[in-house]
C-alpha cells in the first residue's frame, strides 16, 4: 500500500528538506495553477476536449502533491524523517526500489489524497481506541503518564527520590510545554 507519510520522509531524508519542500510546493501550486489555466483556455478559448482533459489532469496532479507536501512540512518541522524511515533503511537499495515505485502513483489523479485520507481515518481510529494521554506518552516520550497538573511521583518528604518530570518536547507545539507537573 501507498505509505505517503514514509515517501515524503525518505525524500527529506535523502534529499534534504529545502529541495523537498519546494518540489512539493511547486509541484501542488504550479500543477494547479497549470491546470486552471489550460482548462480555462480548453473551455472558453478552443473549445478543445483534449485541452480540458489535460487541464483537469494537471489540476488533479497538483492535488495529489498537497498531502505529501503537509506530511513534508510536518517531517521538517519536528525534524522525524529519519525516525519515520529507520525500519526500511536495514536494506536500502529495496527501500529505494519499493518508493520509487510507490512515487509513480503520484501519476494517478487523486490517489494520493484518497489514500492520505484513508491513513488519517485509521491513525485517528487508533489513537481513539487507545487512551488520550497514552497518545500525548507517545508523542513527547513521558514515563510515567499522570494528568495534568499532578505529580508523575508522589515521594515522601524528606526522601532522597525526586518525582519524576515528563521531559519537554524539543519543537514548538499547540499543547502545554509541560504534561505532568
Amino acid at each position: 500500500m501507498l505509505n505517503i507519510r514514509k515517501l515524503a520522509a525518505i525524500d527529506l531524508e535523502f534529499l534534504g528538506p529545502k529541495l523537498i519542500l519546494t518540489e512539493f510546493g511547486l509541484g501542488a501550486l504550479g500543477s494547479a495553477i497549470l491546470g486552471i489555466l489550460t482548462l480555462r483556455a480548453g473551455i472558453y478559448r478552443f473549445h478543445s476536449p483534449r485541452m480540458i482533459v489535460l487541464g483537469a489532469y494537471l489540476l488533479f496532479l497538483g492535488i495529489n502533491y498537497v498531502p505529501l507536501l503537509l506530511h513534508a512540512i510536518d517531517l521538517a518541522r519536528h525534524g522525524s524523517a529519519g525516525e519515520e524511515i529507520a525500519d526500511d533503511l536495514g536494506d536500502k537499495r529495496a527501500a529505494f526500489r519499493k518508493y520509487r515505485r510507490q512515487s509513480l502513483l503520484l501519476l494517478l489523479p487523486l490517489l494520493v489524497p484518497a489514500a492520505a485520507i484513508v491513513q488519517e481515518m485509521r491513525r485517528r481510529h487508533a489513537v481513539q481506541s487507545g487512551s488520550r494521554l497514552s497518545f500525548f506518552s507517545q508523542r513527547f516520550e513521558c514515563e510515567p503518564v499522570c494528568p495534568i497538573g499532578t505529580e508523575a511521583t508522589q515521594t515522601p518528604p524528606g526522601s532522597a527520590a525526586k518525582p519524576s518530570k515528563c521531559e519537554r518536547p524539543s519543537f514548538r507545539s499547540p499543547w502545554p510545554s509541560r504534561l505532568c507537573s
